[in-house]
């Protein structure tokens, strides 16, 4: 494994355990500490996934790991299969932030439980 692979693995481990941990504070806090910790989670799975679309646009080629193969898509060679992975990961990716946004602005749904 090389280096910058190694480096991003951490960061992934540490975020989730920053994720968890914060779950864990918000059980012991309040139901208010919850829902704003999910709206983060929700915020930064959105950028995420939205950087990915935007990132295969800029590059002209959008790759996917499924099934332990990897296919790339590029713009000049298979227009319909990149565009159609660009408009997905575009709509997830909006429809991920947007439940970060519905849970930020209605935390009394949280609250009551």
């Amino acid at each position: 494994m090389s280096q910058r692979n190694s480096i991003i693995v951490c960061s992934v481990i540490i975020a989730i355990s920053i994720l968890f941990g914060l779950y864990g504070w918000g059980l012991v806090k309040s139901h208010f500490y919850i829902a704003v910790v999910m709206s983060l989670t929700f915020f930064i799975a959105g950028i995420y996934i939205l950087y990915a679309a935007f990132g295969g646009l800029r590059r002209g080629a959008i790759s996917l790991n499924a099934k332990g193969s990897i296919s790339v898509y590029e713009r000049r060679r298979n227009p319909f299969g990149f565009w159609f992975y660009i408009c997905l990961f575009g709509l997830i990716g909006l429809m991920v932030f947007s439940v970060g946004i519905y849970i930020l602005f209605h935390t009394h749904d949280f609250i009551s439980a």
